[in-house]
């Protein structure tokens, strides 16, 4: 390599590392510019609390957004008298919880969307329990639009939105309802099971004492005692275990699970009548 292309090197070299140290300054005071203007709107926002302005829309998106880049950025550490998280959500006179809160409905929801049911006046609970059903698939919330149960409906028109919206979530409201009555009954539904099967268990006891006067008196039931023990308990803990799936609001709208609880029930009924039919043949005095 000669002399002039060692030179025309090394000035190639010294001009990419100018430009890279220019880049990385630019880079730096466009961050700190950003840092800046986040910072002064901090004390913007703060005086407008003071002067109770603002109160009434601090959880719109706008805000939000602002809380999510304080956040995601760390730019708390930098504000005077805030330096944590926790201290900065405090200074903006709300919870650190209430605001973690409305940061999971902007990122879960989307910032149109939560926009849109925010001009609505969609509540603190609502909100959180449309971001149950983004979760598990029944509202599905796109760029323009959202699914419900293959419905699209577009997110500029508000009035459809609206009324789809509170329609999901009074369906929702009526099942948790029917839930709670359901499980608020269930013990008393699993009592009343018991109770018919002590009654079933009484009149069974009766029955046999009335066969006892065809025995002779010498007969020694004493070696079937613990077997016919065991299969009282078996039958009540089958009853109970099957009536227990019953009233479970989960098996509601579970096909599959019916399915194979009817297939046990049924199994234990075709069992139960074979057994019944071979005891009848062999012992027609059971009968």
């Amino acid at each position: 390599m000669g002399e002039y292309e060692r030179a025309k090197g090394k000035v190639n070299f010294e001009l990419g590392t100018l430009q890279a140290e220019q880049e990385e300054r630019q880079r730096r005071e466009a961050e700190q510019m950003v840092r800046e203007k986040l910072i002064a709107e901090y004390h913007d926002i703060v005086g407008r609390i003071k002067g109770a302005k603002m109160v009434a829309d601090f959880g719109s998106v706008s805000y939000m957004l602002w809380i999510q880049q304080v956040h995601v950025r760390k730019l708390y550490k930098d504000i005077p008298g805030a330096g944590t998280w926790e201290r900065f959500c405090e200074s903006l006179g709300s919870s650190r919880s209430k605001i973690e809160h409305n940061l999971a409905n902007l990122t879960e929801l989307g910032e149109t969307f939560l926009a849109t049911v925010n001009a609505f006046g969609v509540g603190y609970r609502d909100l959180r329990k449309l971001r149950h059903l983004v979760a598990d698939g029944t509202l599905q919330i796109e760029d323009n639009c959202i699914v419900i149960e293959d419905q699209q409906i577009p997110l500029n028109d508000v009035d459809e939105v609206q009324a789809a919206v509170e329609n999901l979530l009074q369906a929702n409201r009526n099942i948790t309802q029917r839930l709670e009555r359901l499980e608020k009954h269930k013990d008393a539904i699993v009592k009343e099971e018991t109770k018919g099967l002590v009654a079933e268990k009484k009149a069974l006891l009766e029955k046999v004492e009335r066969l006892e006067v065809f025995a002779p008196t010498e007969h020694d039931l004493t070696w079937c005692e613990e077997q016919m023990k065991v299969i009282h308990d078996d039958c009540q803990t089958l009853t109970s275990r099957i009536t227990m799936f019953v009233v479970d609001p989960r098996l509601q709208g579970d096909r599959a699970a019916q399915a194979q609880v009817l297939c046990h029930i049924n199994e234990a009924e075709m069992m139960l009548s074979d057994l019944r039919d071979r005891f009848a043949v062999q012992f027609p005095y059971g009968e």
